[in-house]
């Protein structure tokens, strides 16, 4: 018992240490003149930036790059099957699956009658009951 008592003690004077220590922190603290002002250069407008020519030409196609890619070419080695091991490159099979099956438990009438589905059963409510608290105006705080 005074070994638990001591370990409760223990982790209590822990704690107010951690969190004295840390409540105390110096350097944490943000002073608004120390912060420096940075200044930005004036932006200076030059002729083209104001040119209307400039801007307004109907064809302006000559601004944009038009990326291409080289030609891609199938070279030998691409199409030898030896090159790519065992992977069967016929992609033009197809699989077949196999047939339903209906079952004798599926045709069974008696398996299906709605008197015996569990899930068509349906949960019925006591009606409610008005109680004299739930209309009290007390209860509510309605003015």
């Amino acid at each position: 018992m005074k070994t638990r008592i001591s370990q409760v003690v223990a982790i209590a004077i822990f704690t107010l240490i951690l969190f004295g220590g840390n409540s105390y922190a110096k350097g944490t603290e943000l002073i608004a003149s120390s912060l420096k002002t940075i200044e930005e250069p004036a932006m200076e407008m030059e002729s083209w930036m104001i040119d209307e020519a400039y801007w307004n030409k109907n064809n302006s196609a000559y601004l944009f790059e038009e990326a291409s890619d080289e030609v891609l070419n199938l070279e030998a080695w691409m199409l030898n099957e030896s090159n790519w091991g065992k992977i069967d490159l016929k992609y033009t099979e197809t699989e077949v699956e196999n047939s339903l099956v209906l079952e004798s438990w599926m045709t069974n009438e008696n398996l299906w009658e709605k008197e015996k589905l569990s899930f068509n059963e349906t949960e019925t409510e006591n009606n409610l009951i008005l109680e004299s608290w739930m209309t009290d105006e007390n209860t509510w705080n309605i003015q």
